[in-house]
Order: C-alpha cells, then sequence, then structure tokens
C-alpha cells in the first residue's frame, strides 16, 4: 500500500470492492459519525471509552468518504489501515493531520480494546475530538463537492 497507488489500484490489489455510492447508505454512515460523537461526550464515561468512541467516529468519516468515492475496504486483514490510508486518496493532502493522528489513535485504540486500560490521557481525547472535527468539515465539503 503505498502512497502513489490509486484506488482503483488498491481494488486490483484486492484490498477495496468497487460498489455504487448511494445516499441511504451515505445518511446511515452520517448517524454513525454524530452517534459516536455524542456517546463520546456521555457522563460519566471514562476517558480510555471517550477515546474509542472519537476514533469510531473518525473510521467511520473515513468509510463514508470511501464510499462517496465509488469503494469499500473488503473485510478482513488491515481493514481499518486502509480506511484510514484511503484518506489520502478521498480528501487529499488537506486530511493529512488527520490521518496521522488516526494512525496513531489505531494503535491506541487496539491497546485499550485488547491489552490494557489507561492507555490515553485527556489530552490525547481531546486531541482527537479536535482531529475528528476537523475530519468531520473534510468530508462535509467532500459529500457536498460529489453531490450528497
Amino acid at each position: 500500500m503505498t502512497g502513489d497507488e490509486s484506488l482503483a489500484e488498491w481494488a486490483s490489489h484486492g484490498w477495496l470492492r468497487a460498489q455504487a455510492p448511494d445516499a441511504a447508505v451515505v445518511a446511515q454512515l452520517l448517524g454513525i459519525v454524530r452517534r459516536e460523537l455524542l456517546d463520546s461526550e456521555a457522563s460519566g464515561l471514562s476517558v480510555d471509552s471517550a477515546f474509542t468512541h472519537l476514533y469510531q467516529a473518525g473510521l467511520t468519516l473515513g468509510t463514508l468518504a470511501l464510499h462517496v468515492a465509488g469503494y469499500r475496504v473488503r473485510r478482513g486483514e488491515s481493514q481499518h489501515e486502509r480506511t484510514i490510508e484511503s484518506l489520502g486518496h478521498t480528501l487529499g493532502p488537506g486530511a493529512d493531520g488527520e490521518r496521522g493522528l488516526l494512525r496513531v489513535a489505531r494503535k491506541r485504540r487496539h491497546l485499550l480494546e485488547y491489552e490494557l486500560t489507561g492507555a490515553v490521557s485527556r489530552a490525547d481525547a481531546e486531541a482527537l475530538r479536535q482531529g475528528v472535527l476537523r475530519l468531520e468539515d473534510q468530508t462535509a465539503s467532500f459529500l457536498k463537492e460529489r453531490g450528497f
């Protein structure tokens, strides 16, 4: 998976599957993003859980942009990584900072889910929140450009 390859080339490797963008799917994915952002702010939620909700919101934004571009990541190995890396193709270099933030968040989320607690701080969660909100704005612009 290199930055020089197009999404069509990723599909030729079997990493993506072409699919027609669908307004109902777009609406569902936007609903998931909104839910995850709201859930990340729930009273009494641990920092670890808030971080996990924020990561899921960011990942879903990547899925949404990829869907609108006409693709879906094939299920299985490296699904999260490929979704995050696809932001370079869907949203372009303007999303590089958010893509880098999601790369780090993916590794931390894995630790939180499978290995330990307390792997993130409130500052980490807030940085992720701000990055996801920027990504949400960039995705909204992309959707508008694509007629959604």
